[in-house]
């Protein structure tokens, strides 16, 4: 299994960069948003070892070997604007969540790491071990100016 080390520092990331890395690691891009000037579709070859824990405290979490990260199992309770996540991540660190303080929104390679090449039953590119209640993804990562998204 190949281990990939993923910048941890939110940096503000254009469009171009963020097509040179999902090609650099080989992840997964499922959609086509090329006529939003992102990336074309692109199935990767990233293999993932996801493994679903259940901490002492209780709360699932998911571990992925391939990265050596752990995730929340599922998202907020109910959908958060980008600066209400952070906000969302300081309350998981106040309250240690799962035994852990040190939560944090993913950077755009994290969360790129986790595209699968096909929809989930909750027609999202997450693999299935994450739950369900996804409707949305934040990264710490700001666009690169008001014109982009990522």
């Amino acid at each position: 299994l190949q281990i990939y080390r993923l910048r941890t520092d939110p940096a503000t990331i254009s469009t171009e960069a963020l097509r040179r890395m999902l090609q650099a690691y080989h992840f997964n891009h499922p959609a086509d948003w090329s006529k939003y000037g992102l990336s074309s579709s692109i199935t990767g070859t990233i293999q993932h070892d996801y493994e679903r824990l259940i901490t002492p405290q209780g709360v699932a979490v998911v571990a992925d070997y391939a990265t050596n990260l752990m995730w929340q199992h599922s998202s907020s309770p109910t959908p958060v604007t980008w600066k209400d996540a952070h906000a969302y991540i300081q309350q998981l660190n106040t309250m240690r969540y799962g035994g852990y303080a040190d939560w944090r929104l993913p950077t755009l390679e994290e969360l790129a790491s986790l595209l699968e090449p096909t929809k989930s039953q909750k027609n999202m590119y997450l693999d299935p071990v994450f739950g369900t209640t996804q409707l949305w993804c934040w990264s710490a990562d700001p666009a690169a100016s008001s014109q982009e998204t990522a």
